[in-house]
């Protein structure tokens, strides 16, 4: 009986213990999951703002011929970008092979969500279409991962500490109880 007693006290501390730290454990993990993803998606934003910044900067004053070239050479040195340009009737002036599949020319909306389109407009009345679907998931799935093995490795530890703890908060309980039935045994040995 005094066994079950102690192993009774001792795995309840221990599982108390335990739940409030996966508790504590997962909701931290589940912010910085969301914190990560924000984040790459700002980044990324700002890349893509910052570096279609210079390309308006380099086509100011050019024709519409000298824009198409500077696009061409602009894919070759960023393949990661797929390009469109349209001029103000939409006609497609220019497009890479790989940009979105399904574009609605007079109102370019996109019928794949996964797609994020960066729009500029620039001289002569054409507009720059680029498919910034740059590798957010990609970036975000490794980070992720590596999250994932950090947080493994702090419900281990938080596991061990768990059971320290439990044993340290339990050993007392368990003392007293075990003091209280030794005198309890000696009670009726008592003469008056």
């Amino acid at each position: 009986m005094n066994k079950k007693v102690k192993f009774g006290i001792f795995s309840k501390v221990f599982l108390y213990t335990v739940l409030i730290l996966l508790f504590v454990i997962g909701s931290m993990f589940l912010f910085f999951a969301n914190q990560i993803q924000s984040t790459i998606t700002l980044t990324q934003r700002q890349q893509l703002s910052e570096t279609f910044a210079l390309f308006r900067e380099q086509i100011i004053g050019k024709t519409t011929e000298e824009i198409i070239a500077f696009a061409e050479v602009f894919h070759r040195l960023n393949a990661s970008f797929d390009l469109c340009l349209i001029n103000e009737e939409g006609e497609i002036l220019f497009k890479t092979d790989n940009f979105v599949n399904h574009i609605d020319e007079f109102s370019l909306e996109i019928q794949n969500t996964q797609q994020t389109i960066f729009t500029l407009s620039l001289e002569n009345g054409v507009r720059l279409y680029a498919d910034a679907s740059l590798s957010e998931s990609t970036i975000y799935n490794e980070i992720l991962e590596r999250a994932v093995w950090v947080f493994g490795l702090i419900i281990f530890v938080s596991l061990i500490a768990a059971f320290v703890f439990a044993r340290r908060i339990a050993k007392p309980i368990q003392k007293v109880s075990f003091d209280t039935q030794i005198m309890a045994k000696l009670l009726p040995n008592l003469t008056i």
